[in-house]
């Protein structure tokens, strides 16, 4: 390859001229390295003289690349948007009831009040305003003549609809989507003490007397166990034990129990133990419609299914029984919420000596002698 010809001015040392252009050879790892240049003589010397002051002085004095501006960042997301995240991801572990009625309550509620709100925008006043929003909700509740009405949202109803958006915030904080979750101080009403309805003695000898068949066994069940209405429906016979304990494998919190059935009622062991299968054929969404049957066979016009666990446990406590041993059986994650019944069973037995003190007592309240008593005169003067 021909060199191109050179005039005028000499090339200054280490610059070499090529067909395509001008070069500055280095000498790197003991081999000739050329860096092209320019095409142009004068520019060609004036970046000459840049590599040359790189290699003595290890300075680079390139310019420096012009400024990128950078790409325009999304806008934030919503939190229509983070409520999706969050039931996608976050609430998976659930079982698949518990999904369900999380989505409804999110959809329902926390999406209705702020879901064009920006996730970066929510405050802790937004939150409690959103607290407010929800004890002036409304919901159709069927009277016992069959018809519906509008009703507000009870407490109990309120804390458990606040919950999924305190959960939701956590996880939206801890995954990164906002810097800090907007909880306020004292976010969930503050729980009344409410005292557990138990059934009366003469409402549970009413209702074995009066059901037959399923009914009867259903009613039984529930008060030999305290389970609850999901959770008999799901009972097999396989789950008794050679040792009278029924064991309860999908509960509430997702972790299996053992109730003592074998030592409570026997005679209920042994019917079940005859059994094969499912213990009582009902569905868990069938609820209602036991009861409102259950109403009209027995006449007991206050029944319902979860008060056949309130009775277990009011019982247990009134004959002696531990709380803490409630709490096992009943499946309660807290004993706060077994400490409940404890005050139910001091009724129940005021409401006891109740019934002693005035089977005691004539028409006109006046004392009168006990039975024995009568006897023991009796025998004393004859």
């Amino acid at each position: 390859m021909s060199k191109p010809l050179k005039r005028g001015k000499p090339l200054p040392r280490g610059m070499v001229a090529r067909k395509r252009g001008f070069y500055y050879r280095r000498r790197r790892s003991g081999r000739d390295e050329l860096v092209f240049l320019h095409t142009d003589r004068g520019l060609a010397e004036i970046a000459y003289h840049r590599c040359w002051l790189e290699d003595r002085t290890g300075v680079q004095s390139r310019p420096a690349p012009e400024p990128v501006a950078p790409a325009p960042s999304p806008p934030p997301p919503c939190i229509a948007e983070g409520i999706e995240h969050w039931l996608k991801l976050g609430v998976a572990d659930r079982n698949a009831k518990n999904r369900a009625m999380t989505r409804a309550r999110a959809k329902r509620y926390l999406e209705q009040f702020m879901g064009s709100d920006l996730l970066p925008s929510v405050t802790r006043r937004r939150m409690l305003e959103y607290r407010e929003w929800l004890e002036t909700r409304t919901k159709k509740v069927r009277r016992a003549d069959g018809k519906e009405e509008e009703k507000l949202l009870s407490r109990e109803t309120v804390r458990h609809i606040l919950p999924d958006a305190r959960c939701m915030f956590r996880w939206l904080e801890e995954h990164d989507y906002v810097a800090r979750a907007p909880l306020p101080r004292r976010f969930l009403p503050k729980r009344l003490k409410v005292t557990p309805r138990w059934l009366s003695e003469k409402e549970v000898s009413q209702l074995l007397r009066e059901l037959d068949g399923a009914w009867l066994f259903v009613v039984r069940l529930g008060l030999a166990t305290g389970m609850r209405w999901s959770e008999m429906c799901r009972a097999e016979a396989k789950h008794l034990g050679r040792d009278g304990q029924l064991d309860v494998p999908i509960t509430k919190s997702g972790d299996s129990r053992k109730v003592p059935l074998g030592d409570v009622d026997p005679r209920l062991a042994r019917d079940i133990r005859k059994r094969v299968g499912r213990l009582v054929p009902y569905e868990p969404n069938t609820v209602g419609t036991f009861n409102r049957r259950v109403k009209k066979k027995s006449g007991v016009a206050d029944f319902s299914c979860h008060r056949l666990r309130h009775t277990f446990a009011t019982r247990w406590l009134a004959r002696g029984g531990n709380i803490v041993a409630l709490q096992k059986v009943l499946g309660h994650s807290e004993l706060e919420l077994t400490q409940r019944y404890a005050d139910a069973a001091e009724e129940f037995v005021r409401a006891e000596a109740r019934k002693v003190g005035t089977a005691g007592r004539t028409k006109n309240g006046d004392e009168t002698v006990i039975r024995k008593k009568r006897i023991t005169e009796v025998v004393a003067a004859s």
